[in-house]
Parts: C-alpha cells; structure tokens; sequence
C-alpha cells in the first residue's frame, strides 16, 4: 500500500513539475536491474532531486542521502523517511565527525547488502559554478571501495539549471527551500498551470562501475577528479535565466559576481591577511594539516595554500583540524568555518588571544548609504512602539542591511521583520499571559525577539542574571510570568548563575525553532503582508517591565510605558543630531533602560541601523566590530568607553562620530 501511494505521489509531483521543466531522459533502463545501485549524480540545484526521484520512481525504487536539516523538515520528513532516507549531519556542527560519517557510511553500506538502491550526491552541495566540483569528498570513494560486490555504480550527469531560481547562480547563496518552494507554487497558478514558460533539463544515466572501481583503487582524488570529468563532459554550462510569467517580456539577470563556495570566493582573501603568524603557530598547523590531510607533505606548504582547491580538505578533515586547535590552544572560540579558506585563516584562528581576532562575517553596511542622508526623527504623536516599528519597516527598502553582530551576521528588513512575525506566532503558543520574560545580552535576536513580542501584543520583562540567585528568584516571582525566553548557547554560559527550581522556566529559542510547522511559516509569510492585522492586536500601555539594582533592599520592579519609551527617544534625538546613515552599537545589557531604550527600541523605530556585541566588558572584540562594520554612534556607560579608548588604536574608533 505504502509503495503504490508514493507512485502516485510521484506521478502527481511530475505533472506540477512539468509545468516547468521539459525533460529529456536518457539511458532510463539502466535502472532496471536486480542488482543494487549506487547512483551517483551532479547537482545542479536544490530541484534536481526532485525532478530525478520522479524520473527514477517510473521504473525502480531508491533512498535518498539527504542533509539532515532537510530530513526535519515538516511534511518532507514524512516522505523521507517512507523512502528510508538516510539524513546526514553538518559536519562541521557536531563532535566526533569521524564517527558520525562512519556510521552514516555504515546506514549506506547496509541498504546496498540488502539489495536496496541508493542515491548519493558526491559533491555534498548544489554547485557553485557552471560546473561540478568534488574537492575532497570522501563519501563515494569510500562507499564503491567498500560496496558489495554486485553493486552497480550510476552515474547521472544532470543539465539545464544552472540559472534556475533553485541553483546558487539566482542569489549568488545556498536557497532557502520553504520560501522557493512557495514562490514555485505561486508561479504554477500564476501562470493558469499550462502556461509557465519551460526550463529544459537534460537527465543521462551511464552505468560507470568498471571505470569507477579502478579509479577508487588508485586513490580518492584519482575517483574525484574521473567523476568530475563525467559530469562536466559538456563543460562549463552557462547560465539560464527563464522568465516567470508566459505575459511578460525575457527576464534579463545577471550571474552574481560572488557565488558562495565557488572557486572564486574559495580563492579570496579575507580582511585578516596582513596578520602576522608566529613561527611556532605555524609549524604546529603545517604538522596537523600534513598528519589530517591525506600524503600531504609538510615541505610544500606555505600560509596562502587554499585548503579545499590546493590541499582537497573536506568538511570532515577541517573539522578534525579546528578541533587539533581548540585542544592545543584552549583560548580559541568556535570559528567560522566559511572563513576558514588558507592555511593563513587557520593560523590566525590557531592563534587568536580573545574573542576580538576571531574572523567576522562580512557586513555589508557602507561608510555611506547609497540614500542621502536626512536626519531622524520619532514621531511622539503614536501611542505604541509597535506602531513605530511597522511604519519604520514599510517604509525601508526591504533588501538593505538592517542588523549585524557576529553570531547572526547581517539581516535585512525584509528578513528581520519576517522573523519577528514568525516569532510572534511561536510566542503566541508558548504562553497565553500578557508578559513573558526574556533572558539574553545585546543581540539582534533579543531586539528580534522584543518587537515579537509587541507584534504578539505582549508586555516583555527583561531579567537581569548577575543579580544572583535570591534576587534573581524574588524577580522572577513578583513579575508572574511564566516562561523565560533565552537561547541555550548563552544559557549554558550563565546556568551557574541560575537556580535548579527556575530552570522549568526557561525556554530554549533554538528548540523552538526546530518545531517550526511549514504552516507556520506560511501563516508567518502572509502576516507580514498584511501587516493590519496585527495592528488590530490588543496592547497594553507597559512597553517593558525592567527590575531596579537593588541597592536598599530587594529589587523592584518598573514598569515603562510604551508614551515614556517613546518620549525618552524623541527628546534623544532632538538633542543628537542622527541621520539615516548612522550605525549604532549596541553592547549594554537590555535589562538596563539605556541599553533597553537607546540600543534596541531607538533602532527598531527611528530608522537608524544597528549592530550588537554582547559583552560590554570585551574591548577588543568592540574596538574591532566598530572598526568592522562602521559604526558611528556609541551608548555606553564611562566604565566601559574608558577601557574601549584605553585598549583601541585611533583608526580603529575613526569611524565613531558619538559617544553617548
């Protein structure tokens, strides 16, 4: 029965994607065989699985490898898993990533003993040119080496979507599945169903077992490079770009001049080259990159070798690296590992001496905005924050960089304000109570998460973790809230902090966010269209509840009405003279009313844009995140611009135009 409703399924799926794609396929039967198969395709974009498996179904069965978060996914995670899909982790997110590959090796193995078909994509990624590249991937030379013997290899080459909305060549970055696929629904429709324009895709099968066992014998990179050349008999694909509608004109696009992990970005520098490495350094990465790396020899490396294009290192090798690191240099933070691209960028992450001289993602604000500049002002005429918040965000092009810090990166309005609904809406179900507390340092999830909770219609309480444990429990009591909203990664950093009778309290935003229903985004889509409804929401007159220090006796609570907020900021700015090119740094503690009102509500409502460091202590990491993405305007407290000024170089506080 199970079978008979994924063929159906399948038929079903292949109509609606034949609206799109007109598909040849060659060389089908092929996959008409007793024996099992390995097949192993290119990938060109997230679609092509889809499109494959629907080609595949009309003849034989198979599992998919798929990435674990796409695994999860609702209603998707269904079907995987009644086509025994086997989800494989990021490797560069998990301990022990040597083993996790084992056993996932060990899952594919199995399937193959007991006759069943399974489908690898031996890159790991969707590509990032018009080309197929492997690198170091391990995975299918380690499966043919070790595959039962009347196993047959598949290859697949896949062409024609190198350009489609699905491929890295639309954005120039990975694609977000849920909102492609809507926009994909939306054009079917759009276009009556039988009139989208065609995309024409090409699928070839070529049973490659012969050639890819020798080739697996003599080395990986001798397989890698054999499976490269298959997939890229054509050459390089240039890029196609279709029209959406069959009623407007050819749509006219541009390959974006940065493509995420193309050989291009791979090959790029990051700001950091000018570092100087110590000798000792780098022996010691030379030493482990050689003992990592398979028959490197350590003679032949140099700080500007590239890991993945010069010395085929795979997520799984790096990782074993980065972990080397963090053992022998018990200082280091968790890198960035897209930023860990040379030999160089290791070193500097083997080396660093605080949190500062970890690599940061790119900001993309600019010393000057591409608007001109005209002075802010707050309109103390609204009665809510929230009001405030939604004229600021319709009014902005949606596609400009809002927030940065250096967990999250930079965020546009137009993905802020979709987080901020959807995170209503998750508010909404964790608790029925007008307020919730919240439990975070100055992050652009925390000012996220406050404006969810005014779009939620709700009071936020802002809790204060230093305070220790008897104050800290009398807060908590006094306030009647129910839940606290923290994030576990901070959570951990602080528990010895926080009673074991609160912990019941506390809930975790990243758990939250792995329960997310796709009707949840939808609805969380739509919301953020239609904007009025929310706005008919109830809100009560307390914009946020703040504790005093408790310096006579326990702490109090304070409530601060959404007119005291607002007023507060008007007569901020008629006395600072800001403009829409300001960048404000926010590194006090939201549960302080400066830090609450001049680093997260004054951004949310003003115009101005803002970046976050957490710890208002750490003047290394401030002085470089200043220097990094601009900023020019500073709240701070005198303790803290003391040690700033004290620990900073001139050019790297150039940028700054206000202390406050």
């Amino acid at each position: 029965m199970k079978s008979v409703i994924i063929n159906l399924l399948a038929i079903t799926y292949r109509f609606f994607l034949n609206r799109r794609y007109k598909v040849t396929v060659k060389n089908i039967d092929i996959l008409k065989s007793k024996e099992p198969l390995l097949i192993l395709p290119n990938h060109q974009a997230f679609v092509d699985p889809q499109i494959l498996f629907t080609q595949i179904y009309k003849v034989t069965k198979a599992s998919p490898v798929v990435v674990d978060y796409v695994f999860k996914m609702p209603i998707i995670h269904s079907l995987l898993k009644s086509i025994d899909s086997i989800p494989v982790h990021d490797f560069t997110q998990i301990k022990n990533p040597k083993i996790a590959l084992e056993k996932m090796h060990a899952k594919i193995l199995n399937h193959l003993q007991h006759g069943k078909n399974l489908v690898l994509y031996p890159s790991g990624k969707t590509q990032s040119q018009g080309y197929e590249i492997i690198f170091g991937k391990q995975s299918a030379h380690y499966l043919i080496s070790n595959m039962p013997k009347n196993t047959r290899v598949i290859g697949v080459r896949i062409g024609g979507l190198w350009g489609s909305v699905w491929s890295r060549a639309w954005s120039g970055k990975s694609v977000k599945i849920i909102p492609t696929f809507l926009k994909s629904v939306f054009y079917i429709f759009s276009n009556f169903i039988f009139f989208l324009p065609k995309r024409h895709v090409s699928i070839e099968f070529y049973d490659i077992t012969n050639e890819s066992k020798l080739k697996a014998k003599n080395s990986l990179f001798s397989l890698n490079r054999y499976l490269e050349s298959f997939y890229n008999k054509n050459g390089e694909e240039k890029v196609t770009y279709i029209k959406h509608f069959f009623f407007v004109p050819n749509l006219k696009r541009e390959l974006p001049t940065i493509i995420d992990d193309s050989i291009e970005d791979n090959l790029s520098k990051n700001i950091h080259s000018e570092t100087q490495i110590s000798q000792s350094t780098a022996d010691f990465v030379f030493e482990q990159i050689s003992r990592v790396g398979e028959n490197i020899d350590k003679t032949s490396l140099n700080l500007d070798k590239n890991l993945s294009v010069d010395l085929y290192f795979d997520s799984i090798q790096l990782s074993e690296l980065v972990s080397i690191i963090q053992k022998k240099y018990k200082h280091t933070c968790e890198p960035d590992f897209k930023k860990l691209k040379t030999i160089r960028d290791v070193c500097i992450f083997a080396q660093q001496k605080d949190s500062a001289n970890s690599i940061l993602s790119e900001c993309s604000f600019s010393k000057k905005n591409v608007t001109k500049a005209s002075r802010l002002f707050i309109d103390n005429s609204k009665t809510s924050v929230r009001d405030l918040f939604l004229e600021n965000f319709k009014n902005k092009n949606k596609n400009e960089t809002f927030v940065f810090d250096k967990l999250k990166g930079s965020t546009t309005y137009k993905d802020f304000f979709l987080k901020s609904i959807i995170l209503h809406l998750i508010i909404k179900k964790i608790t029925k109570k007008e307020k919730i507390g919240i439990m975070l340092p100055a992050l652009q999830t925390t000012t996220m998460l406050i404006s969810a909770v005014y779009l939620s219609g709700k009071i936020p309480v802002l809790f204060n973790w230093t305070v220790g444990e008897k104050s800290l429990i009398h807060c908590i009591n006094i306030s009647g809230v129910e839940k606290i909203l923290t994030a576990k990664t901070f959570f951990d950093k602080i528990s010895h902090n926080i009673p074991n009778s609160l912990y019941s309290k506390f809930i975790f935003l990243e758990d939250e966010a792995k329960q997310l229903t796709i009707f949840t985004k939808i609805k969380g889509l739509f919301l953020s269209k239609a904007t009025n409804l929310i706005k008919n929401t109830p809100l009560p007159k307390t914009a946020v509840i703040l504790f005093t220090s408790g310096s006579e006796s326990m702490p109090k609570a304070v409530p601060l009405s959404h007119k005291n907020v607002i007023e507060d900021l008007y007569g901020t700015l008629s006395v600072f003279s800001a403009n829409n090119n300001d960048i404000i740094l926010g590194i006090l503690p939201p549960f302080h009313s400066f830090g609450f009102t001049a680093t997260i509500i004054l951004p949310l409502i003003s115009g101005m844009r803002a970046v976050y460091s957490p710890d208002p202590t750490d003047s290394f990491s401030i002085r470089k995140i200043i220097q990094h993405c601009n900023v020019t305007l500073l709240p701070t407290a005198p303790t803290f611009l003391k040690m700033i000024l004290k620990n900073s170089k001139e050019a790297e506080l150039s940028s700054l135009r206000i202390a406050m």
